[in-house]
Protein backbone atom coordinates (compact mmCIF):
# COMPACT_ATOMS: atom_id res chain seq x y z
CA UNK A 1 0.00 0.00 0.00
CA UNK A 2 2.71 2.22 0.88
CA UNK A 3 6.58 2.41 0.82
CA UNK A 4 9.26 4.15 1.25
CA UNK A 5 12.64 5.87 3.75
CA UNK A 6 11.86 7.16 7.29
CA UNK A 7 14.33 10.12 7.90
CA UNK A 8 15.51 9.66 11.46
CA UNK A 9 18.26 11.68 13.62
CA UNK A 10 19.66 7.96 14.65
CA UNK A 11 20.01 6.77 11.96
CA UNK A 12 17.58 6.03 8.78
CA UNK A 13 15.32 2.99 7.94
CA UNK A 14 12.15 1.79 5.85
CA UNK A 15 8.27 1.49 6.63
CA UNK A 16 6.11 -0.14 4.13
CA UNK A 17 2.09 -0.59 4.97
CA UNK A 18 0.80 -3.90 3.39
CA UNK A 19 -2.21 -5.41 3.65
CA UNK A 20 -2.62 -9.32 4.23
CA UNK A 21 -4.92 -11.45 5.31
CA UNK A 22 -3.14 -13.86 6.89
CA UNK A 23 -0.17 -13.83 9.03
CA UNK A 24 1.18 -16.85 6.60
CA UNK A 25 1.12 -14.18 3.71
CA UNK A 26 2.93 -11.50 5.63
CA UNK A 27 5.92 -14.45 5.90
CA UNK A 28 5.32 -15.48 2.57
CA UNK A 29 5.78 -11.63 1.51
CA UNK A 30 8.64 -11.13 4.08
CA UNK A 31 10.47 -14.21 3.12
CA UNK A 32 10.21 -13.52 -1.01
CA UNK A 33 11.25 -9.60 -0.63
CA UNK A 34 14.58 -9.00 -2.76
CA UNK A 35 15.75 -6.55 -0.35
CA UNK A 36 15.91 -9.47 2.83
CA UNK A 37 17.19 -11.85 -0.37
CA UNK A 38 19.87 -9.42 -0.64
CA UNK A 39 21.63 -10.97 2.35
CA UNK A 40 22.99 -7.10 3.05
CA UNK A 41 21.43 -7.40 7.02
CA UNK A 42 17.40 -5.98 6.17
CA UNK A 43 15.07 -7.04 8.68
CA UNK A 44 11.65 -6.86 9.65
CA UNK A 45 9.54 -5.82 12.47
CA UNK A 46 5.88 -6.31 11.73
CA UNK A 47 3.24 -5.23 13.72
CA UNK A 48 -0.32 -4.73 13.09
CA UNK A 49 -2.45 -2.13 12.35
CA UNK A 50 -6.25 -1.68 13.24
CA UNK A 51 -7.19 0.70 10.68
CA UNK A 52 -5.70 3.13 8.15
CA UNK A 53 -6.54 6.88 7.56
CA UNK A 54 -5.87 8.96 4.81
CA UNK A 55 -6.53 12.20 2.89
CA UNK A 56 -7.01 12.55 -0.21
CA UNK A 57 -5.15 16.15 -1.69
Amino acid sequence: MAFGPVIDPRGGWGLGLIRVETDAALLDFQDHDPAILSGRGFSYESLPMFAAVWQRP
